[in-house]
């Protein structure tokens, strides 16, 4: 996959969506075969013969919840048709330990039993050894969950402030570790793929740390971590083609020219956090339609997280600024019997409103005599336009012939 197509379609896949595109070779999602997921889904596209991206999750164990046997939660993503899961996940699979923390292994296999996911696993290279972490493969491998192998060795473990760093001081610790990693792994797992923390970082020891990765591991892929800043919308609505510049110039700030899209995996991508709305996303609508939903189901609005203007009164024929044609269908398609109510559509500035209607007031009563001259006024006009309607048909049967010269002569 060229440069060119991997910002294509990175911008166009992400829309609506969080997005982990890995540049390895794939086989398609076949019925075989979460600790929790986390919001954050994958999308794997394929190296070679590419088709579609295939799409998964980003497993966070510290924080499961619901667990992976529970059938609602299996019968949810067999529904979403994701092909991948991530395990055990992020930051938190540097401090992983696969023989006590939640979801075992098992639980992990009935995942992939019931959803047919293959499972990615992000190894522990900063807190457990490489035995340990043969250990725990060899038994994944039993489960049947291993398949060729799809290994990540750690998570941004090049980031300045970080515990690893204290294990891996620059670049060249990393690289060196990950090297004798991958030569063990390679001879259990002979087809196993591999990815390598890959980011150029600005501190001393990580300005040149993708370079020093492909020389002392050519055979790895380079992990990128993409999280844009927020400059990619515009009045509201995401703007695919500001959003294309940023992933490009990431992409060159975090891996320079040298280094082909098809290198890399993106294992995280996300558009904001999870507490709140970022405040591009807010007048978006998917983010109005939420919170319109909410408040249909019966949410307050302090819960769909809505503050209404000072009312406004409306008049079904007059324009007013705030309130395009389309709202003011919806608003009086309102039934007056069942207020308040909700409706909402696309603004004036390319975002979402929501409208809450209070009140409905009854027109003023009509003047008898005005309503009598204007129905007359109404008949004479339909009864003239019949009359032209009936002379245009009959002038279309008609021939008619003009004779110019009997013209002349008079």
């Amino acid at each position: 996959m060229n440069s060119n197509s991997l910002w294509g379609w990175f911008a166009a896949g992400i829309v609506g969506a969080t997005v982990i595109f890995f540049g390895v070779t794939t086989s398609t999602k076949h019925k075989d075969a979460l600790d929790n997921s986390s919001n954050e889904q994958i999308a794997l596209s394929q190296k070679q013969n590419p088709s579609r991206p295939l799409y998964g999750l980003n497993g966070l164990v510290k924080f499961n919840r619901v667990g992976l046997c529970d059938p609602r939660f299996i019968k949810v993503i067999d529904s979403l048709d994701i092909d991948w899961f991530r395990y055990p996940g992020g930051t938190n699979a540097n401090y992983a330990n696969w023989r006590t923390d939640s979801p075992s292994l098992r639980s992990v296999q009935l995942l992939v039993q019931g959803t047919g996911m293959k499972i990615m696993f992000d190894l522990n290279i900063l807190t457990s050894t490489l035995d340990d972490q043969m250990q725990m493969l060899n038994e994944a491998d039993k489960l049947g969950i291993v398949g060729d192998g799809l290994l990540e060795l750690g998570n941004e473990l090049n980031q300045s402030k970080y515990e690893g760093k204290e294990r891996f001081p620059n670049a060249r610790a990393y690289a060196d570790t990950c090297h004798r990693w991958i030569a063990a792994l390679k001879k259990r797992f002979p087809k196993a793929q591999f990815a390598v923390v890959g980011e150029n970082k600005r501190w001393k020891g990580g300005e040149d740390w993708a370079n020093i990765q492909v020389k002392t591991n050519p055979e790895a892929n380079l992990i990128w971590h993409f999280y844009p800043p927020g400059k990619f919308t515009h009045n509201g609505i995401l703007d695919t083609s500001a959003l294309k510049t940023l992933i490009h110039e990431d992409f060159v700030k975090s891996f320079g020219n040298s280094i082909s899209p098809s290198k890399v995996w993106i294992t995280e991508f996300n558009i904001g956090d999870h507490d709140k709305d970022p405040k591009e996303m807010l007048d978006t609508f998917a983010n109005g339609q939420e919170k319109l939903a909410l408040l249909t189901q019966g949410k307050s609005e302090k819960e769909a997280g809505v503050e209404f203007a000072a009312p406004v009164t409306l008049n079904r024929n007059q324009v007013q600024a705030g309130f395009p044609a389309d709202a003011l269908t919806r608003i009086f398609q309102i039934d007056p019997a069942r207020l308040p109510q909700y409706t909402g559509t696309v603004n004036d500035r390319g975002g979402y409103s929501i409208y809450k209607v209070v009140k409905m007031i009854p027109p003023a009563a009509t003047d008898p005599a005005k309503l009598t001259s204007a129905t007359a006024r109404l008949g004479d006009q339909l009864s003239q336009e019949l009359f032209n309607a009936y002379l245009a048909t009959l002038k279309g049967k008609a021939e008619v012939k003009i004779n110019q010269a009997n013209l002349e002569k008079k």
